[in-house]
């Protein structure tokens, strides 16, 4: 018997993929032009070019090319009250568009079966005057995923959609997908099978009769609901689309003219169907491209069938980003909602991002988010994650009502294996009932298609399944915190055991978005301190726009395309040029309106940060300042040495500045005094009078002598700053991931080359190592400063590996079990063991600015200007610092690199010591302003804002956003 099953199962699946073509009673092909261009032709440039003729076969575009389709024909008489439909196959993406360029539907490969795409797009013929019929379609040679290829025209015909034919055979389809997911042993499994093959076998020849009574068999078995099951599922329509992944952006405002089209077209054929969509971004696309259709949107959202979510401005990467533009993601995101819709969205959507920082429920719940769901938690390597609706607790102890997606897609078919799926993952049975269902094509758009609203209809009346509405999230929120009994609680990040290369990769891009942080937050406190112009809030808000934009989950991991990153680069390289010209002018009127009277030429330190501050200061020298004397706002001299960086002479100097204040330095020809330095410098070790630092015959640090604290820092026979390279093959998701077998490698060492001092004090000391590594090259250069612990690792590599990944480390004489690394606005702590597989999942882990070790009278933080990947194992601090992966992008990261880390030997435990101040000092630099000697109503030193407090931070100071 169980053979006969077998033999029965293959027949009745063999049915679904060929019945397809029973849909169609009969085809009448169309005529058919089109329009190629290589880029997207916009609509109303069409009335302009001359149209082709193309056969059904025919090549018409390919690697990124577009096209405009335009399909006629007529109607037989005979056809009339018939339900008719253009089937449309482009062998691409498409759109329908109307005559006044809006577009209306689009067309996109449908899952009807996993591993079964339907490519053809059905759009309904309707109010055709005297029987003549066209279609205007617009192609994009690439397929949903993003892949561009060589596209054919396949077919362009009028079909009769035969509606009973069509039932049954979703009816068969969503039956035999349930027999497949219920259990061996399950009472209803055979029934099921009987059922199908008695509705097949009375079909015989397709007359209205026989799938009359097909259609009556099989109908029995899928609404037969007695006993409501007890889980109440929230089906909601989505169409998860990344803003850039495989396909630049320029593809996604046309993804989202076809997938937000396409949801409209179904409202009017599914009274019930209710979709919605996150990320401000898209909206604005559709605004700014689609006007009509973003009428249509608004109207559907006003009318209850589409539901704006997520409180972001894009579905932002949460391990990269710093607090404040995780702030700004979600004013940005919920003040257009707002403004747009009149809907105050409190909840964080989010099924597709790579783990999940330890203070997000803390900025969620100030700013206005109660609700938060992922998915992807579910793609844990080693350990399943033990919750699926639960309180989560952040470092300050807020919690946040969150909730994971049981059926761990968010990309759903409706059919009722997934169902099941969720019903068996829902861990929450004991106190729980309902769940959170998304279904519909996601990652390149598309949303759900037909089929799928056809299978969520049936699976609301079936025994087997739970109870399943189509109904919106913010409802399904709502009413699962309060049906939840002893709800649990699960306390600090939620790492995702995976994707641990996202730290890494597109390096030029994770330094760029630091950049653009911290210098849009030094824009915003000068503007509020700027004591005449107007404070620039339009061009500042569409410079933060395009940061948003660039933090999605897909750019600043490095998983996208180099398309991207081209696009990517270009805009940043463009907020720079417009901050710089934006600082030019704040910073004018500040220093018009300071006293500059002093002897010299004035230059005006700004520095932005809250404490008093004492740093390398850098300022470029004319070409007749020579044997320069540096002096301060009262006219004392300062110690200061003249270098040369980039062929263009500068002198440096430690100025303590004021908090959130200026001073004016003047640069005088005088004849200089003798300067006193406790800097020392050979070709082998740099000291003053706190540290010694020396360096062995390969180059990297033996010995690191803590001379206030007498102390050894390293452990006798290692090496630090131990660069090392290593194959980085991983078996899967070359961008995204590390493997941890990397560990069992013997890394490659680089070889010195030579090694020389560049500057011997009384400032700064350093040497410069040059080495090489494979086929790269790395100069370095090792800094010490006068009154500092701090050493400097200035480096640049011209980075020419494939599949390799370089990391430098340094272990420490330090025993502790945990380590602490800086997060949004604050910090967390993970074990420096392998005791657990928890623990072990973590051997790569994110941290911004600074990661530290310490007992609890010493220790030792590791700080970086531009990177995130991290691990601390026993008692080593290593930094993962480039990697080369070849997919999606095969030239990731193959260019010239400079960045700097710098390792900071400290009193104290972590938050007793000076390393929060040292890592902003390290990553935020004072502003060098050059002005004129003038009189002004400011002194030539002054604070703005100082706090009394040493545990609190002015991190951000700007105008309000609506007053």
């Amino acid at each position: 018997m169980k053979k006969y099953d077998e033999i029965t199962q293959r027949k009745l699946w063999a049915f679904v993929d060929d019945g397809r073509s029973l849909w169609y009673e009969t085809k009448i092909p169309l005529s058919a032009e089109y329009i190629h261009s290589k880029e997207p032709l916009p609509f109303k440039e069409l009335k302009n070019k001359k149209w082709k003729n193309i056969s059904a076969g025919q090549r018409w575009g390919g690697n990124w090319e577009s096209a405009w389709f335009r399909f006629t024909g007529k109607i037989p008489n005979e056809w009339k009250n018939k339900e008719i439909f253009f089937l449309i196959d482009t062998g691409s993406e498409g759109c329908v568009f109307s005559n006044k360029g809006e577009p209306l539907s689009g067309f996109t490969s449908q899952e009807t079966r996993p591993g079964q795409l339907f490519r053809k797009g059905l759009f309904p013929v309707v109010n055709v005057p005297e029987g003549k019929v066209s279609l205007l379609v617009e192609a994009a040679a690439n397929d949903i995923t993003g892949r561009s290829t060589d596209c054919y025209f396949k077919e362009a015909s009028l079909v009769i959609l035969n509606r009973a034919k069509w039932d049954l055979w979703h009816d068969l389809h969503f039956l035999l997908d349930l027999h497949k997911a219920l259990p061996e042993n399950h009472p209803r499994k055979k029934r099921i099978l009987f059922s199908v093959n008695n509705a097949l076998n009375s079909y015989d020849a397709g007359s209205d009769t026989e799938v009359s009574i097909a259609n009556r068999i099989l109908k029995e078995q899928i609404s037969n609901r007695i006993n409501f099951s007890g889980h109440k599922v929230s089906a909601i329509g989505h169409a998860h689309i990344d803003v850039a992944w495989l396909w630049p952006l320029r593809e996604t405002i046309r993804k989202v003219g076809r997938t937000f089209s396409t949801a409209i077209k179904l409202m009017e054929e599914y009274p019930e169907y209710k979709f919605g969509a996150s990320q401000p971004q898209l909206y604005e696309f559709a605004k700014q491209n689609y006007p009509s259709l973003y009428q249509r949107i608004k109207k559907a959202v006003k009318k209850g069938f589409w539901e704006v979510q997520g409180a972001m401005w894009v579905e932002a990467d949460c391990n990269l980003i710093n607090g404040e533009s995780m702030v700004r993601q979600i004013i940005f995101g919920k003040k257009f909602f707002r403004e747009e819709f009149g809907k105050e969205v409190d909840n964080l959507w989010l099924p597709d991002v790579f783990g999940y920082s330890a203070s997000m429920p803390q900025i969620l719940k100030l700013s206005g988010v109660n609700y938060f769901m992922t998915q992807k938690i579910s793609w844990n390597q080693f350990n399943k994650f033990p919750f699926s609706t639960f309180m989560w607790q952040g470092i300050d102890g807020t919690k946040i009502f969150s909730h994971f997606l049981p059926a761990d897609t968010y990309n759903g078919t409706g059919l009722p294996e997934e169902l099941l799926l969720g019903t068996k993952n829902f861990s929450e049975k004991d106190r729980a009932s309902r769940w959170l269902y998304l279904f519909g094509i996601g990652d390149g758009g598309g949303g759900p298609s037909r089929h799928h609203i056809e299978f969520i209809s049936r699976g609301k009346n079936c025994g087997e399944l739970p109870q399943v509405k189509m109904e919106f999230a913010s409802k399904f929120f709502k009413q699962a915190q309060k049906d939840i009994k002893d709800i649990p609680l699960w306390v600090g990040e939620l790492y995702l055991e995976f994707h641990r290369g996202t730290y890494t990769s597109q390096a030029r891009n994770k330094k760029f978005n630091r950049k653009c942080e911290y210098v849009l937050r030094d824009l915003e406190l000068l503007n509020c301190l700027n004591p005449a112009g107007a404070y620039p809030q339009r061009e500042i808000s569409k410079i933060w726009k395009t940061v948003l934009l660039n933090q999605f989950h897909d750019i600043i991991p490095g998983s996208s395309i180099e398309w991207v990153y081209k696009d990517s680069r270009k805009q940043y390289q463009e907020i720079l040029a417009e901050t710089e010209k934006l600082f030019s002018t704040v910073e004018n009127m500040i220093a018009d309106k300071i006293e500059t009277t002093g002897d010299g030429r004035p230059v005006v330190l700004f520095n932005s940060l809250s404490w008093d501050r004492e740093g390398i200061v850098s300022i470029p020298l004319k070409a007749h300042e020579k044997d320069i004397t540096i002096k301060d706002s009262v006219n004392n001299a300062v110690i200061s040495q003249e270098i040369t960086e980039g062929g263009k002479r500068r002198a440096i100097f430690k100025p303590v500045l004021p908090s959130v204040g200026y001073e004016a330095v003047f640069i005088t020809n005088d004849i200089k005094e003798t300067q006193s330095s406790s800097l020392k410098a050979t070709s082998k070790s740099l000291e003053n009078d706190l540290i010694k630092v020396e360096l062995g015959k390969d180059g990297f640090i033996s010995r690191i002598f803590d001379k206030e604290e007498n102390r050894e820092l390293i452990p006798a026979g290692k090496t630090a700053n131990l660069l090392s390279l290593y194959e980085d093959k991983p078996l899967t998701y070359d961008a995204w991931e590390i493997d941890i077998c990397y560990e069992e490698q013997v890394p490659a060492k680089p070889k010195l080359i030579k090694s020389y001092i560049k500057e011997k004090g009384p400032v700064r000391a350093s040497i410069v190592q040059e080495m090489s590594i494979s086929k790269s090259k790395i100069n370095q250069e090792i800094r010490l400063t006068e009154g500092s612990k701090l050493i400097e690792f200035s480096t640049w590599i011209d980075w020419k590996e494939s599949q390799k990944m370089l990391r430098t480390s340094f272990p420490v004489d330090i025993l502790s079990d945990f380590a602490t690394f800086e997060i949004q606005y604050g910090s967390v702590r993970r074990p420096t063991h392998r005791n657990t597989s928890w623990d072990m999942a973590k051997f790569e882990v994110v941290a911004h600015k600074w990661a530290d070790i310490s007992e609890n009278n010493y220790g030792v933080a590791l700080l970086n200007d531009c990177k995130y990947g991290h691990k601390v194992l026993n008692n080593v601090i290593d930094l993962n610092l480039l990697r080369s992966p070849k997919s999606p992008d095969p030239t990731a990261d193959m260019c010239e690199h400079t960045f700097s880390y710098a390792l900071l030997p400290h009193k104290g435990s972590v938050y007793n010591s000076n390393i929060i101040k040292e890592a902003y000092n390290f990553n935020v630099p004072a502003r060098v302003i050059e002005t004129n000697k003038h009189k002004g109503k400011l002194p030539s030193k002054y604070s703005f804002v100082s706090i009394d407090k040493e545990n609190v931070i002015l991190e951000v100071m700007k105008k309000a956003e609506d007053s």
